[in-house]
Formats: structure tokens, C-alpha cells, sequence
């Protein structure tokens, strides 16, 4: 049974990540587009704060959210995102970068704070990589066992898993 078991989370299909732009320039969310999606994520984008708020119920595991979306703050939106979609990771972005809005980012949960332009595609899609990596290791250590492998059960790792699509794919010991 154990050995099915570990079988299954092995051999189960691994989900794309899912990547949500936010931005109010069109241009901005094309340039995110074509650095990102050819690295093989999911991605989605949304313009305005509706858009976001049906994007955000898709739990993308990473979000890049423009610190300035309209008449909307990044940082009040960051709330939304916390609530909804705890284990999404937040990378702020902004064409008017302070050392204030850089702490109050941070303050607010964002894992990076990256500044338009982008002068380095590189940058953009390693900091992607790195806020997956720790989503992805906060979500695992969440699944992790409290007791010994014998006394796992199936719906046990699959309720504390319910939020996340890499968990069960992931993770190889119950």
C-alpha cells in the first residue's frame, strides 16, 4: 500500500506553474508575456482590479504586480492576494521605485521588488524562478509528515495539500 502510494506522487502529472501579470499597460503585459511563457509557465494577465480579482481565484503560484494598477495600490491589492490566494508569491514591479515603496512592499509580503524597465530579461525570469522555488518549499513543508510513514494515509497528505497543485507532484515521502 505505502508503495503505491509513493508510486502515485512520484508518477503524478506535474501542473504547469501559473504566472499572473498585473499591469495597466498593455505594453508592459507583452514584454512580461514574451520573457516569461516561452520558460514554459502558465501564464495569465489582467489589466484592471476586476480582472485581477477573477484571475486570483485561478491561485497562480506567482504573481507580478505593478505597484501602481490605475487608481489602485499594488500594496492594497497585495492584501487581496493574501487572503485569497495565500500561497500565491507576490514580486512588486514599478517605474517609480523609492526606498519607501521598496519597505512598504516588503512589509506588505512581496518576495521581490523588480524596477521598469526591465533591463534584463534574466533578471525577471530567475526572480520568477526563485519566489516558484520558495512557494513551492513552503507549500512541501506544509505536506510534510508529523509522524512516521506508516501512519500516512492518502486523504490526510491530500487535505493538507487542497491549496496546492505541485504538492502531491512533488513530494516523494509521506
Amino acid at each position: 500500500m505505502l508503495n503505491s502510494l509513493h508510486s502515485d506522487i512520484r508518477d503524478a502529472p506535474r501542473k504547469t506553474p501559473s504566472v499572473l501579470l498585473v499591469d495597466d499597460e498593455q505594453p508592459m503585459l507583452r514584454t512580461l508575456r514574451r520573457m516569461i511563457q516561452p520558460e514554459g509557465y502558465d501564464v495569465r494577465d489582467a489589466c484592471d482590479a476586476a480582472t485581477f480579482s477573477t484571475e486570483l481565484e485561478g491561485q497562480p503560484e506567482v504573481i507580478l504586480l505593478d505597484l501602481q494598477l490605475g487608481d489602485l495600490s499594488g500594496v492594497e491589492l497585495m492584501r487581496e492576494v493574501r487572503e485569497a490566494s495565500p500561497d500565491s508569491e507576490v514580486i512588486m514591479m514599478t517605474g517609480y521605485a523609492t526606498i519607501d515603496s521598496v519597505v512598504e512592499s516588503m512589509r506588505a509580503g512581496a518576495f521581490d521588488y523588480l524596477e521598469k524597465p526591465f533591463s534584463d530579461a534574466h533578471r525577471v525570469v530567475r526572480t520568477l524562478e526563485r519566489a516558484l522555488e520558495r512557494r513551492n518549499s513552503k507549500v512541501n513543508s506544509a505536506c510534510a509528515p508529523r509522524s512516521t510513514a506508516s501512519s500516512c494515509n492518502r486523504a490526510r497528505c491530500a487535505a493538507s495539500c487542497r491549496r496546492s497543485s505541485t504538492c502531491l507532484a512533488t513530494r516523494v515521502r509521506c
